[in-house]
């Protein structure tokens, strides 16, 4: 049987403990750093991976608000273009209304009365506010005149605005008097008729 001796001092022996602990306490702090390092490493990564998808979905975010600018942008030159066309349509319109106005007023003008001033004042609904101005010899021509307005299809709410004495035997009265003329009306007339004159309302 071998006896196994112990010749080391008890002082050697705590030291040779002491280093232990301390090699493994160093290798033990050395792993945590290594893991921290590696956890900052992992989040800077990720940071980084989802400032990257920041950017493209600001990027995506900012081209779809252009796309979106210029189509604001499109549709507002569309409004515009189609507020121009109104007007100058309108305008088209009333300037090939003139004419036939013209004539339908000349066909209800009398004997011994004459016309002198045909005025645009406004539009209104679906026509247009005329002032005709005018001399008769007589308050009844001025009256069988105002009649035939009335009973024509394209005028409607005539009022007499004025009529006064010239106190000249040759001009006689002059009056004035407010119509409205229905344009969509001579329109839909004109469009599937030629024009005819001394057209009035079927009693």
């Amino acid at each position: 049987m071998a006896i196994e001796l112990n010749l080391l001092p008890e002082k050697v022996k705590k030291e040779k403990k002491v280093q232990v602990v301390y090699t493994y306490a160093i290798l033990g702090g050395v792993v945590v750093v290594a893991l921290l390092a590696t956890l900052v490493i992992m989040k800077k990564q990720e940071s980084a991976r989802l400032d990257e998808e920041i950017k493209q979905k600001n990027d995506l975010i900012s081209k779809i608000q252009d796309k979106v600018d210029k189509y604001n942008g499109f549709k507002k030159m569309e409004r515009g273009y189609d507020n121009k066309k109104k007007i100058v349509d309108d305008l088209l319109k009333k300037q090939s209304i003139w004419p036939k106005l013209l004539d339908r007023v000349g066909t209800l003008v009398l004997p011994d009365m004459w016309l002198t001033a045909l005025k645009y004042i406004r539009d209104k609904e679906n026509g247009i506010v005329l002032n005709i101005s005018g001399n008769a010899l007589s308050e009844v021509i001025i009256a069988d005149f105002i009649k035939r307005l009335e009973q024509s299809r394209y005028m409607t709410d005539v009022t007499t605005t004025s009529m006064k004495d010239t106190n000249n035997s040759t001009l006689g009265l002059a009056f004035e008097i407010s119509v409205v003329y229905d344009i969509d009306f001579e329109e839909s007339s004109t469009s599937s008729q030629p024009l005819q004159t001394n057209e009035t309302k079927t009693q």
